[in-house]
């Protein structure tokens, strides 16, 4: 019996125990994923009481707000097509920015501070009537504006003081220098808005002398210097519009006022962003602008795009136009075959293995066993080694380098970079492809060398890369976002760097940044050569199974002192003359800005 007991008794310690576990799991890890989920009903529930906040760029340039119309607010989008990949879409359900801080955009920062100035400002100063001073109806404001929090505060007019919960609830809020029972118990809350309002009154008058660093006493503060010696108008006069009690005065508030939720700050610039949607044009590709120093996007536009502002009209078109497919993202969704520009991570295998010393003859035509390569044109580089190869691109040296370096250590390189792996960016992405294994043969082992074969990757994943070669060897979580502000401009969140750690060496870095210039100041990419600014960069021609190679040019600059890293993927193009020129003039566009 005994024994039964202890049995029953640790299966359900065990079953408590995984529940616990399981509670703790979803609030730590989860939560976020779950308040965000646009299928979330309480966030569904918000979106008739809320206006949803603003979306800006790290300027203050607003891309997407919601603007009243008739009785309603629309998501206006102001720049739709140049931002439509980054802000997504908030009809026929939600993508992008506005789907990833959907919960941010429909929170609400210091709710009660809000209906106390649309009080203040729309009703108690309205037909002006400014003044606070010996007001009779001060308290009723104050009252109401906590009451829709939930609060029942007792104000004292003779006092100039006022309780946030009301005699009966031990807890309160207090305007005055100091407090005791329930006065006292607010002294956290009064630190942390770092106030002191002292209140001396007179017989005729009320005056309240403000010493307040915090938000809420600062903009209380304004409104009442700015009506302190006005005339005082009493309830009647305010009445007199119409209102009949407390209760009339309050009823257009409850009806009418709509609460701002916080505002998101793009990390990305909306000047670089404005000249990245110029020079990409009409043509279908992608490009992604960073900072290398912090994995901030700067600027990321793609072609074909769409006006998310008319979603719903264009929904049939937009989700079966599988030719242009306008929706996908090709910046961070398009997966592509990398060709060339996978010669950077081969280059830094042969480095970080001690083969940079390596040599190759090449006849333009190369024969690996049954395995043909062309170079470029079939050009003949001859005697080449690793620095000539990288500028010159040439397939033959780095299809021998794989064999040379075998498809285990050609895994491990990958798995390094990133290939097959998540990483935490707030918009949709894809995750890049790397599918050779270790029984590969010497034709799967050639073609993966030079960027070919079953390899696949986005735009966003090659910056990346080009940023880490760039920055001393850290790879950054790529961010979309800067900060989450309050409706009056008030930081809540900053967006911090995020290391996803170091693939490279500093050593090997600055080789790679040294093959990299080489490519723009005397190989295949002379084209981005830049009096303006030093670029160092890698071309790729990916071949596709069409007569149209896709073609890449990924780069940072500059040279000396890196700051930015700008990846151009342009589909079905054949020659990546057409890449190379967007980024100069783009990099020498950013060096120009303050």
């Amino acid at each position: 019996m005994n024994k039964n007991i202890k049995i029953t008794f640790w299966i359900l310690f065990a079953m408590f125990a995984a529940l616990i576990i399981h509670l703790c799991y979803f609030t730590v890890i989860e939560a976020p994923t779950a308040v965000n989920n646009p299928y979330n009903l309480r966030l569904a529930s918000k979106e008739s009481s809320i206006k949803r906040g603003n979306i800006e760029d790290i300027n203050g340039v607003v891309i997407a707000e919601s603007v009243l119309e008739e009785e309603s607010y629309t998501r206006q989008y102001n720049y739709p097509r140049m931002y439509c990949h980054i802000t997504g879409y908030t009809d026929m359900g939600k993508t992008g920015a506005e789907s990833a801080y959907n919960a941010e955009l429909l929170t609400l920062h210091n709710e009660t501070l809000q209906k106390f100035l649309y009080i203040m400002t729309n009703k108690v100063f309205k037909n002006g009537n400014f003044s606070l001073t010996g007001f009779d109806g001060f308290d009723c404001v104050i009252e109401e504006a906590y009451a829709m929090d939930g609060f029942s505060p007792d104000f004292d007019g003779d006092t100039g003081g006022f309780d946030g919960f009301g005699e009966n609830n031990g807890n309160g809020f207090d305007y005055t220098a100091s407090g005791s029972g329930a006065e006292a118990e607010t002294e956290d809350i009064s630190e942390e808005a770092s106030e002191e309002i002292t209140e001396e009154t007179s017989e005729e008058t009320t005056e309240t002398v403000f010493e307040d660093d915090s938000e809420i006493g600062s903009e209380i503060k304004d409104i009442y210097e700015n009506i302190e010696s006005s005339p005082t108008p009493d309830l009647d006069t305010i009445y007199s519009d119409g209102y009949e009690s407390e209760n009339d005065f309050f009823a257009p508030l409850k009806d009418g006022f709509v609460l701002e939720g916080n505002t998101v700050v793009l990390s990305v610039d909306h000047r670089i962003q404005e000249k990245a949607y110029e020079l990409l044009g009409e043509r279908k590709g992608s490009i992604v602008v960073s900072d290398v120093n912090t994995g901030m996007i700067k600027a990321m536009v793609s072609y074909p795009n769409y006006d998310p502002g008319s979603i719903a009209d264009n929904w049939e078109y937009l989700t079966t136009d599988e030719e242009n497919t306008p929706l996908l993202n090709r910046a961070s969704q398009g997966l592509y075959t990398p060709g060339s520009i996978f010669k950077i991570g081969m280059a830094q295998l042969l480095i970080d293995t001690g083969q940079e010393d390596m040599t190759f003859e090449c006849s333009g035509i190369n024969h690996f066993g049954n395995k043909t390569l062309r170079c470029y044109n079939e050009t003949v580089h001859g005697h080449i080694n690793l620095r000539d190869a990288f500028k010159q691109s040439c397939n033959g040296f780095f299809a021998q380098a794989a064999l040379n370096l075998m498809a285990d250590r050609l895994i491990t390189q990958a798995k390094n970079l990133g290939y097959n792996s998540d990483y935490d960016f707030p918009l949709e992405h894809s995750i890049s492809v790397f599918k050779l294994t270790e029984e590969a043969d010497n034709s799967e082992l050639t073609d993966t060398g030079i960027g070919q074969g079953k390899t696949m990757v986005t735009p966003l994943h090659i910056n990346m890369i080009t940023a880490a070669a760039a920055n001393g060897g850290i790879m950054y979580t790529p961010q979309i976002t800067a900060a989450v502000k309050s409706y009056n401009g008030s930081i809540i969140k900053e967006y911090e760097p995020e290391e996803m750690g170091r693939v490279m060496s500093e050593e090997t870095s600055v080789k790679l940044r040294e093959l990299m210039r080489a490519v723009v100041s005397e190989g295949t990419g002379t084209l981005a050569d830049s009096s303006q600014i030093a670029i160092a960069g890698k071309t790729g021609t990916a071949e596709n199974g069409t007569d149209n190679d896709h073609i890449w040019f990924t780069c940072f600059a500059p040279y000396e002192n890196p700051e930015y890293a700008v990846t151009v993927m342009l589909e079905y193009t054949g020659t990546s003359s057409k890449a190379t020129p967007i980024a100069k003039e783009l990099l020498e566009y950013i060096n120009t800005l303050e």
